[in-house]
């Protein structure tokens, strides 16, 4: 067992969290490297993405810093990126393409989102919030595109070998649970659901840190690498061991990408 640190955690709410990753590097990507094993639920969303877009108004919910949404310029007419934290879209907007723009806000607050009925062609999101749904039907013209990518569980032994630090796995059922009511509440049409596994190692005793610690701040993960680097790596060399791989410990994640239409 790990020592507790629950006293030294950043706590709050989503957004304020959000905020705080925002105000240390500008950017929601994790500072884990990760090896992968075979292809990754991104690169099949960019390939869904890739054939569906032709041109017309694209809208990318919970887009973070935008290098995503801007990735996507050539592809439409207008890109909007849609984000409820200040500090990603300041980046965003520093390294944006000419057709694409951003726009701050929250559908959490209760506004919906701040854009005409029947404007956007294509919406997505690659594993954003879930609250938008219903305005998504509204804003998406009818028979226009919906695409989603959710995170919703995922699998590995690295819950039994940092035992106080992490839980041992998600509980995917009842976070596809929660996507699925969501789904069945908000006016799409045609919603067709895919599985995804991705795997992948987190390589290092140091990776192994910034992985169950994502999102605090650098000061903290600091801290716990001069006081507990020992211990992980020793449980770490013990994993590799026991499975004999040089891979790293190894995470299995499990996706689902939707997709749906706008209801006519």
């Amino acid at each position: 067992m790990f020592s507790d640190l629950s006293n030294r955690l950043l706590t709050g709410t989503y957004k304020e969290r959000m905020d705080h990753i925002a105000a240390e590097s500008g950017k929601y990507e994790y500072t884990c490297n990760f090896k992968y094993e075979g292809i990754l639920a991104e690169e099949i969303l960019t390939e869904e993405l890739r054939n569906i877009l032709r041109g017309g108004k694209v809208l990318d919910v919970g887009c973070g810093h935008g290098e995503y949404t801007n990735s996507w310029s050539d592809y439409a007419e207008e890109v909007v990126g849609y984000d409820m934290t200040e500090g990603f879209i300041e980046t965003a907007n520093k390294n944006k393409k000419p057709n694409v723009r951003y726009v701050v806000g929250n559908t959490k607050d209760g506004l919906g989102l701040p854009f005409p009925t029947d404007y956007f062609d294509v919406v997505y999101t690659k594993k954003g919030p879930t609250s938008w749904f219903p305005e998504g039907n509204r804003v998406v013209k009818p028979g226009g595109t919906i695409l989603l990518l959710y995170l919703y569980n995922w699998l590995s032994d690295i819950g039994d070998y940092y035992k106080g630090w992490i839980e041992p796995n998600s509980n995917g059922a009842e976070t596809l649970n929660i996507i699925n009511e969501r789904l069945a509440k908000s006016g799409f049409e045609n919603i067709k659901t895919k599985t995804i596994e991705e795997i992948a190692y987190i390589p290092t005793p140091e990776d192994v840190i910034n992985y169950i610690f994502f999102g605090q701040s650098k000061k903290f993960i600091d801290y716990v690498k001069e006081q507990h680097l020992e211990k992980v790596q020793r449980q770490f060399e013990k994993y590799a061991h026991d499975k004999g791989t040089d891979r790293g410990i190894k995470v299995t994640n499990y996706y689902c990408l939707i997709h749906a239409k706008a209801s006519s």
